[in-house]
């Protein structure tokens, strides 16, 4: 899975995609 694929699959909100993105930019 592509860090691409994963926001489009699980970062529906943008508050959420936000925190991933703050917490879990390592994923990518």
């Amino acid at each position: 899975m592509t860090c691409q694929e994963f926001f489009v699959i699980f970062c529906h909100w943008k508050i959420a995609c936000y925190c991933i993105m703050r917490n879990f930019s390592w994923f990518c």
